[in-house]
């Protein structure tokens, strides 16, 4: 896909695109189905998070990450495409920085509003990201739809390192619910606030979140996930007796 003076002086005022109908309906079916197959799969080397149930308590998927470089069927779908149309935003190529499947199962509790440059600024010494947001499911407002907040990229640093932005500063920002079909894509970055809701319909809301770096800052996937599941490991890697912090 071809992007028009439009869309990247949209993105570049805004902190975010929304591109319609970016994937087609097969493709989107295809993940969908390599999604569920990785669940069953008890492949290691995709890291499946669970969490408790707002509605009943019981144990939920709430994530997978680390399956971008461990499905070939998903990557060849996701990574020409998708670092084609980052490089006309940003006019460079990039590097697969982390991926994850926000699963969202009913009862999965939302996530606060934050800047992901507070979590990751200058880790490994790189400067910016930019992610690439891919809608599996239907996305609406009871299921916990992304919610941006446009120009937030030109107000700085909301929050302290790996903090939530208080709630002060979440009152003062315009929040924009992205209704979206699978298909669609979101790209923003890790300037632009965002949050979404917690999900009380009764299906699952799945959406990909592809974070992207510049190739001169190298490639350091898998130098971040082996950090990462020392720090946050998924559940069935982790210790007895010992309390793992989950970092927005």
């Amino acid at each position: 896909m071809k992007l028009s003076n439009f869309h990247i002086q949209s993105y570049n005022e805004n902190g975010f695109l929304v591109i319609k109908k970016f994937f087609s309906k097969k493709d989107i079916q295809s993940i969908s189905k390599e999604l569920n197959q990785i669940i069953n799969s008890n492949n290691k080397n995709i890291y499946l998070y669970y969490t408790r149930s707002k509605i009943n308590k019981k144990l939920i998927l709430n994530r997978i990450e680390n399956f971008y470089e461990n499905n070939k069927k998903i990557k060849n779908i996701l990574d020409k495409k998708l670092k084609n149309v980052i490089y006309q935003i940003i006019k460079t190529k990039v590097n697969l920085f982390k991926d994850k499947a926000n699963v969202k199962s009913p009862g999965a509790v939302g996530f606060e509003p934050h800047q992901d440059l507070t979590i990751w600024n200058n880790m490994y010494k790189i400067k910016e990201f930019i992610t690439v947001a891919v809608t599996i499911d239907k996305s609406n407002k009871k299921n916990g739809c992304l919610e941006i907040s446009p120009k937030s990229h030109i107000l700085g640093e909301l929050a302290k390192f790996e903090k939530a932005i208080p709630l002060r500063k979440v009152k003062k920002l315009k929040w924009k619910k992205l209704i979206s079909l699978p298909g669609d894509i979101v790209i923003f970055n890790d300037k632009t606030a965002h949050r979404s809701e917690s999900n009380t319909s009764s299906k699952s809301r799945r959406m990909l979140f592809l974070t992207f770096n510049d190739i001169k800052y190298g490639n350091k996937i898998r130098k971040y996930f082996n950090d990462k599941i020392k720090n946050y490991p998924p559940n069935n890697l982790r210790k007895k007796n010992i309390k793992y912090n989950w970092k927005i």
